[in-house]
C-alpha cells in the first residue's frame, strides 16, 4: 500500500514518546454507520481525517524532507530511500469529541437493537480498563449521563435533556467562533441578499436641432430660466443646527434599527445553519429529527422564515418581469456566439488530453514524411479480379 501524506496533531510534551502511542482505530461513523479510521492520541484525543483532494485543474506537488540530517544515533527512515506518489491528496487530522461516537450506542434506535449490539463490541474492546480511549469516553459521558452509585461503584445513566444541552452548546460555539467563510457565504450572506428591483431611470432625450435653429433657442430659454431660478433661490438659509438636527437623528435610528435586524436575522441564521451541520454530519437519523425539534423549540425562527419567504416572493416577482422585458433579453446571435466558443472551448480540451495521452514513439512517426507513400490500409484492401 502506497503512503498517504497526512498531518497528524502537535503535542508541546515530549514528542518522542507521545508518537509511539498513537494508535488507528476503526469504528463506525456515526451517521452512516460506515467503518471509519480515526486517530487516537494519547494526550489529545480523538481525531478524524479530512480529506483535501488534488484538483486536476491545478495540479500541485509536495516535497518532503526532514529539517535536519539525520545523526548515526537517532537515523530515522524517510519514506525509504525515496518514494514517489501518484496522489496529491492531504489528510488533515481535526479533533473530534468522543461523544459523537458514543451516542448511537447511548441513545440506539428502538428498531436497531441487533445493530447497536454488534457496535458494542468494538467498544468492548477499546474500552478496556486502564486504556486511553477508556478515560477519554469517559470524561464525556459524564456530561450526558446522571451518575448512580451501584455497590460502591458509579454507574451512569443516559439524559436525552443533557445531550440536546450538549449538542446546542457545541452549535453556539461554533456561532461565536465563526462559521467557515464557505459555509458563512453559501447559507447566511447568499439567502439574505435582498434583490436588485430599482432599474435606472432612463435619461431625458435632448431636443433634436431643426433646421431653422429652433433646438438652439429652446436650450438658449432653458439656460435663461435656470440661471434666473439660481439667482431668485439664493436666499439666506437657516442654521444647520436648525434643519439638519431632527433629520439626521430620525435618520440614524432608522438605519440603527434596520442594522439591529439584519444582525438578527444574520445570527438566527448561523445558528440553523450550525444545528443542520452538525446533525448532518455526526447524529444518527434518528437523533437528528430529536435534535432539531429541541433546537427549534428553544429558538424563535419566526421573523427568519417570514424574511425568507418575502425575500422568495420578491425574487420570483423580479424573475417574472425580467422574463417578460425583452429589452434585457439577449440576442440570438449572442447565444450562438456562446455556443459556438464552447464548443470550441471543448474540442481544444479534448485535443489538450489526447496529446497528453500520446507516447513519445508514436509523435516521432507522425512526423515523418509519408508523401507518396500508400496507406496502411491499401494493403487490406480485396483484390479486384483480373478481366
Amino acid at each position: 500500500m502506497a503512503p498517504k501524506i497526512c498531518l497528524l496533531p502537535a503535542d508541546t510534551s515530549d514528542s518522542s514518546t507521545t508518537t509511539d502511542l498513537i494508535t488507528f482505530i476503526t469504528l463506525p461513523h456515526p451517521r452512516c454507520s460506515a467503518p471509519t479510521r480515526y486517530l487516537l492520541h494519547p494526550t489529545l484525543g480523538l481525531h478524524e481525517f479530512t480529506l483535501i483532494p488534488s484538483r486536476k485543474s491545478a495540479p500541485r506537488s509536495w516535497l518532503l524532507a526532514p529539517t535536519s540530517p539525520s545523526t548515526s544515533s537517532t537515523s530515522t527512515t524517510w519514506l525509504s530511500s525515496g518514494h514517489v506518489l501518484s496522489d496529491s491528496s492531504l489528510y488533515i487530522s481535526t479533533r473530534l469529541d468522543p461523544l459523537f461516537l458514543l451516542l448511537p450506542a447511548l441513545l440506539p434506535e428502538k428498531s436497531s437493537a441487533s445493530i447497536a449490539g454488534r457496535n458494542l463490541a468494538h467498544w468492548t474492546a477499546l474500552l478496556a480498563p486502564g486504556s486511553v480511549a477508556r478515560r477519554h469516553a469517559e470524561q464525556r459521558i459524564r456530561a450526558v449521563c446522571d451518575s448512580v452509585d451501584v455497590g460502591g461503584g458509579q454507574a451512569y445513566r443516559v439524559s436525552e435533556k443533557k445531550v440536546m444541552d450538549v449538542l446546542m452548546k457545541k452549535c453556539q460555539v461554533m456561532v461565536e467562533g465563526g462559521l467557515p467563510k464557505s459555509l458563512e457565504e453559501e447559507f447566511v450572506i447568499k439567502p439574505l441578499v435582498k434583490p436588485l428591483t430599482a432599474a435606472p431611470a432612463p435619461a431625458a432625450p435632448l431636443p433634436t436641432p431643426t433646421a431653422d435653429g429652433e433646438g438652439e433657442r429652446i436650450l438658449e430659454v432653458r439656460e435663461d430660466r435656470k440661471s434666473s431660478a439660481g439667482e431668485t433661490l439664493a436666499l439666506p438659509t437657516p442654521p444647520e443646527t436648525q434643519q439638519s438636527t431632527p433629520l439626521e437623528s430620525t435618520t440614524t435610528s432608522t438605519d440603527t434599527a434596520a442594522d439591529n435586524n439584519d444582525t438578527h436575522l444574520h445570527q438566527l441564521l448561523r445558528l440553523r445553519t450550525a444545528s443542520q451541520f452538525l446533525s448532518a454530519s455526526y447524529l444518527p437519523a434518528h437523533i437528528e429529527s430529536t435534535f432539531l425539534a429541541h433546537f427549534a423549540a428553544q429558538h424563535d425562527f419566526t421573523v427568519l422564515d417570514t424574511h425568507l419567504a418575502e425575500l422568495k416572493c420578491q425574487r420570483a416577482e423580479l424573475a417574472a418581469v425580467r422574463s417578460s422585458d425583452f429589452s434585457m433579453k439577449r440576442g440570438l446571435a449572442d447565444e450562438e456566439a456562446d455556443d459556438r466558443a464552447e464548443k470550441r472551448r471543448k474540442k481544444e480540451e479534448e485535443e489538450r488530453k489526447k496529446k497528453k495521452t500520446v507516447t513519445q514513439g508514436v509523435k516521432q512517426l507522425s512526423k515523418v514524411n509519408t508523401r507518396g507513400m500508400a496507406k496502411m490500409t491499401s494493403f487490406f484492401k480485396k483484390v479486384e479480379p483480373k478481366k
